[in-house]
């Protein structure tokens, strides 16, 4: 199974490459030779929406493509839009939904947006759903913003950074916010 998300996550890797104009498919591709993957098989008990618990609260993922998501019809998925309202997901029969994370965010400088999402269970029975997560190798290349995307005179919002660094660094501040510290 992780084989064949590879495999449409690499596919997914050159469509991006492609809507991005004049950035090869290489010029991303190449950070994935030895991918970073996650596969996490989610479970989310059923809830009430006045106990302002969350399955999955809200989050903005530090990968890549960040993730495939397979999902079951019970549904509980929830973006914010840029009004910061929280829109409802319906959820697909197939593993269809592709979420944008930072670091596409950054080689993108802002054309593809990190989305904050959450999982609110609402519907009375349990929940299951599927992600994989496909992120560039650890110790890839720093990883600047394509030039295609940096307008003519302006400088890239993010600096390049290398993805096992940044990741760790995201780690890190999650373990400080909570008053723990973090990895040693």
């Amino acid at each position: 199974m992780c084989g064949q998300m590879t495999g449409v996550a690499r596919t997914m890797a050159g469509l991006i490459a492609d809507a991005l104009r004049r950035a090869t498919p290489d010029s991303i591709t190449r950070h994935f030779a030895r991918p970073t993957t996650f596969l996490r098989l989610p479970h989310y008990p059923t809830q009430r929406e006045e106990e302002g618990l969350f399955g999955a609260s809200a989050a903005i993922r530090t990968t890549a493509s960040s993730l495939l998501l397979a999902q079951d019809d019970v549904g509980g998925l929830e973006v914010r839009n840029k009004a910061g309202v929280w829109c409802r997901c319906l959820p697909f029969p197939i593993p269809s939904l592709m979420n944008v994370g930072d670091i596409l965010a950054r080689w993108s400088n802002d054309r593809f947006v990190s989305t904050p999402h959450r999982v609110i269970n609402r519907s009375g029975r349990e929940r299951y759903s599927q992600s994989f997560f496909f992120d560039p190798a650890m110790q890839a290349a720093p990883l600047p913003s394509f030039p295609a995307c940096v307008p003519a005179g302006e400088n890239a919002k993010y600096p390049p950074v290398i993805y096992g660094d940044y990741l760790m660094e995201r780690i890190d501040k999650n373990y400080r916010s909570h008053g723990a510290q973090g990895p040693a």
